[in-house]
């Protein structure tokens, strides 16, 4: 929470600025139902609650394609990444199966001289 509090924003929100004031205002973007622009921007809620803010309406749908987008890349990272454990579970399963000794993992710390770490013994 407290990089949340760093950059501005907050989780799962677009930050809007109400005109006038200068307290941000934070939104749920599902719950926009539509953007309406005269000389003031005035964003419509499905409750019927109405902001006008200082955001033209390309600013606030930008703001919400890119919380889409982090969302998903998030998603997506968490994926292989579970993907990536599993796989690495299952080689070393497989080798313990077959009797075979697992593969040494390489670790690169330094690029000329890599380390090699033999895999742990088990009896």
């Amino acid at each position: 929470m407290a990089s949340e509090r760093r950059s501005g924003t907050v989780r799962g929100m677009i930050r809007l600025t109400r005109l006038r004031q200068t307290d941000p205002l934070y939104l749920n973007p599902d719950h926009i139902e539509r953007l309406e622009h005269h000389h003031e921007t005035v964003v419509r809620l499905l409750n019927g609650n109405e902001y006008v803010v200082c955001e033209s309406p390309d600013e606030i749908v930008d703001q919400v394609v890119m919380l889409r987008a982090r969302s998903i890349a998030l998603a997506a990272r968490l994926a292989a990444d579970d993907l990536d454990a599993r796989v690495g579970t299952m080689s070393h399963e497989v080798s313990l199966a077959a009797g075979t000794t697992p593969l040494p993992e390489v670790s690169t710390t330094h690029p000329d001289r890599p380390a090699v770490r033999p895999p742990d013994a088990e009896g």
